[in-house]
């Protein structure tokens, strides 16, 4: 039996709600990919501003991207090469977002999630 503190009692108040959009896993049929029906679970989560520190745990080509850490008990996903699935992405103060790294904090209940701006393909 693991002896670790459960502090996701002190996210109690401090949460918002995020609806995450999750894309679902997908195959190939005939030589073409189709994609799963993806789902849209609502989470409770602390949302700040990513620091200096939590950017290099991202690949070094999205270090420079805005970003932002959330914590919450709800399980967040990254993209899967394995499971073919991709990242889920939720939309916060206007923008949408994407979760790049997940932190699996055992020894709190909870994750620590960074994620980065979509940005637009529009000019």
């Amino acid at each position: 039996m693991e002896n670790f503190v459960d502090v996701s009692e002190a996210f109690e108040g401090l949460t918002q709600p995020i609806v995450l959009y999750r894309p679902a896993a997908g195959s190939y049929t005939a030589g073409k990919w189709v994609g799963g029906t993806p789902t849209t679970p609502s989470i409770n989560a602390v949302i700040q501003n990513a620091t200096a520190d939590d950017m290099l745990a991202l690949p070094e080509g999205l270090r420079s991207e805005e970003g932002l850490k959330i914590h919450t008990i709800d399980e967040v996903k990254t993209a899967s090469e394995a499971s073919e699935t991709n990242a889920d992405q939720f939309t916060y103060d206007g923008s949408k977002w994407m979760i790049q790294h997940v932190f699996d904090r055992k020894i709190g209940g909870y994750y620590k999630a960074i994620a980065t701006r979509i940005k637009s393909n529009v000019a």
